[in-house]
């Protein structure tokens, strides 16, 4: 198995590449190690700086199904036009205007839903979105000072209600658990679950146990072979852990230090090791060491 630290390393280091700013490779492998000093509740990388037009087409196929309604596909045209308003990156103003125009639509009662139902219209487009934008393309950051931004813009969007839940049931989607001949097409395609991996790795603590279940996939279990797993799905898990690994190092070992999620819930083994961690469950420094070898 190739190296999760070497596919990491190079991750990093072809993010450093494309960046805008003069950040070295250093600075973003600095957030393995004890320096957990952030202002912001999300962390923006500034990550592969490619701002080609994005394409959302997958996620309006009917077939699919995966918007549901006309609000949802109205928010969609919204955050469409805004990101891809200009090939210039423009993170700061091209999230602005999105979250400007939703605020707009939603006052005016364009939707025709209540609050909630407006929320929840928003994060289930914000989620579908984050899967059609390539893991290295400014996009991702555009997304996540939009999750920063709604927070401050109104009630309706007001400390995220129904985020979380959301995020539970796009996750019952993944595509890394077998692939299925008579899927009805609401599965994310494997590259659609690295970018929306992605998205949810720069978003920070408030979704770490979802780094920890994908670490588990990627890295505690047997072989393809073993497992009859078909190649592409297992290394699209090893792909997805290193993505946790590169957007979301500093938080996964943070908890690893803080022996979070140490306990279990009373149904089920959410934070148990894989087959080949016998350790202790949830996040520790014998684990992450684990993660390091592998």
């Amino acid at each position: 198995m190739a190296s999760l630290w070497g596919i990491a390393k190079r991750g990093a280091a072809i993010t450093n590449m494309h960046s805008t700013t003069s950040q070295p490779t250093s600075t973003i492998w600095a957030s393995f190690y004890p320096d957990y000093a952030s202002s912001s509740r999300f962390v923006l990388y500034s990550s592969t700086m490619s701002s080609e037009p994005l394409n959302f087409e997958p996620i309006k196929d009917d077939e699919r199904s995966v918007l549901s309604s006309d609000a949802q596909h109205d928010i969609l045209n919204l955050f469409e036009a805004a990101i891809n308003s200009s090939l210039h990156p423009n993170i700061d103003e091209k999230a602005e205007r999105f979250v400007k125009d939703l605020v707009t639509f939603a006052s005016e009662g364009n939707s025709g839903l209540d609050a909630d139902s407006v929320a929840s219209a928003t994060w289930k487009v914000l989620i579908n979105a984050a899967s059609c934008i390539p893991c290295r393309h400014c996009g991702q950051d555009v997304l996540v000072k939009i999750v920063g931004l709604l927070d401050t813009a109104g009630d309706t969007w007001k400390d995220y209600p129904g985020f979380g839940i959301t995020m539970r049931e796009n996750w019952n989607r993944s595509p890394v658990f077998q692939i299925d001949d008579d899927d009805d097409g609401g599965a994310f395609t494997l590259d659609e679950w690295l970018n929306l991996n992605s998205f949810l790795a720069r978003l920070g603590e408030d979704f770490i146990s979802f780094g920890l279940w994908e670490l588990r996939n990627g890295m505690e279990g047997r072989s393809a072979e073993e497992m009859f797993t078909p190649k592409a799905v297992a290394n699209a898990r090893i792909l997805v852990a290193a993505e946790w690994i590169i957007r979301g190092g500093r938080g996964l070992l943070r908890e690893s230090l803080l022996n979070a999620l140490s306990h279990e819930p009373t149904s089920g083994k959410p934070w148990a090791g894989g087959p080949l961690f016998p350790g202790a469950r949830g996040f520790n420094l014998e684990r992450w060491r684990f993660w390091k070898r592998r």
